[in-house]
């Protein structure tokens, strides 16, 4: 059976970096007098990024070296085939031989800083380290720092990256102890961050549970500030402009700042009117010509039923269906059908028009005044 191998980048045990940590703070007190403890990182940093670089380099060094001796100007691409990098030292010094010289120790450093492939020359000088070697070299500092560091085992062999990682990130955290929580610390994995605080806070069934930040985040209150406020002015005269454009009332895409239960009815009959019976009678008049023989168009047409769209209110449709019965222009089951019900049967009275007995008409009423 197959021993199964677990990604370093989802194991959850700890990396213990203590040792290597330890060993780097011990030559940080070095720098006592000449430093205030947190400027500490000033010089540590920069010295641990340039012995992991060489400890990296060590195996292929020697060919770095002679081939630059062969030809100092070898192209840096091939050059960085020679040392299996993306970067290389064309110097002869190492740290270690670097302190067997002490008088002219600080030319002899930048000069094997200087050897170094240019993206690496870049990240030094972005920490102002030349600077370092000045003050360190001025107040007997640096020969003791050059040769702990000499000591140091930082190959990638024995240290991959992600225990890299967590080395620079616990120096930070000790040469920033003044620091805002967090201000240094990068999580290892955001993806199982997210996802371990959508199970724990995540969804109603969570909720008014209290929430512990981890991983270096932090609790930032939503605002809006006053020019952002301005902005979602813009956006609501955006969507008037929307509106009027396609001619549609504003609560029809959503806007409903101004909308009531009275006006959305009469909003939504004008759209109908004003909006949509000129393209319906349009179309009509367009499938009408294109449909129809001459001979058809006196015994069909067409006609959209816009009924749905321009019925009212309950009691709205109610009073104008009992004034229509009332004067026999509506009979029951027309009523019925225009709501979409059961039709009453004719000896039941459903087809019959009615109107009202005490009406009469005008002729009528004058002839029985004369009399």
């Amino acid at each position: 059976m197959s021993e199964h191998k677990i990604d370093v980048m989802w194991d959850d045990a700890p990396v213990d970096v203590s040792t290597e940590v330890n060993f780097i703070w011990s030559i940080a007190n070095k720098l006592r007098g000449t430093y205030q403890s947190d400027k500490y990182k000033d010089v540590i940093i920069p010295m641990v990024i340039i012995r992991r670089f060489e400890c990296a380099l060590e195996g292929t060094k020697q060919a770095v070296v002679e081939q630059y001796k062969k030809n100092p100007a070898y192209p840096a691409k091939a050059m960085c085939r020679v040392s299996g990098y993306q970067f290389f030292n064309t110097s002869e010094y190492t740290l270690a031989e670097l302190v067997n010289d002490p008088d002219h120790l600080a030319a002899n450093f930048r000069n094997y800083i200087e050897g170094f492939s240019a993206n690496v020359q870049d990240i030094i000088k972005s920490l102002d380290f030349d600077k370092q070697i000045d003050k360190m070299d001025k107040n007997n500092r640096l020969l003791s720092v050059v040769k702990a560091f000499s000591e140091l085992d930082l190959d990638p062999k024995t240290i991959d990256n992600v225990k890299m990682g967590y080395i620079f990130e616990d120096l930070i955290r000790r040469f920033s102890e003044n620091a805002e929580a967090g201000d240094h610390y990068t999580g290892r994995d955001p993806a199982r961050v997210r996802e371990s605080w959508n199970q724990a806070f995540g969804g109603s069934a969570n909720a008014n549970k209290v929430a512990v930040l981890e991983e270096g985040m932090h609790f930032t209150p939503i605002s809006i500030a006053p020019d952002q406020a301005q902005f979602l002015e813009t956006r609501k005269f955006q969507l008037n402009e929307i509106a009027r454009i396609f001619r549609v009332p504003p609560h029809m895409i959503g806007d409903l700042e101004r909308a009531t239960f009275s006006n959305i009815e009469h909003l939504s009959l004008e759209f109908v009117k004003y909006s949509l019976d000129p393209w319906l009678v349009r179309w009509e008049q367009s499938m009408s010509r294109v449909l129809f023989t001459d001979d058809e168009k006196r015994e069909y047409f067409i006609k959209f039923n816009v009924d749905g769209l321009l019925r009212g209110d309950y009691q709205s449709r109610m009073s104008g269906y009992s004034v229509g019965i009332q004067n026999g222009f509506l009979s029951p089951n027309d009523v019925r059908e225009l709501e979409n019900m059961d039709l009453i049967p004719d000896e039941l009275g459903g087809n019959r028009y009615l109107c009202n007995g005490n009406m009469i008409d005008i002729g009528s009423a004058a002839r029985s005044y004369v009399e």
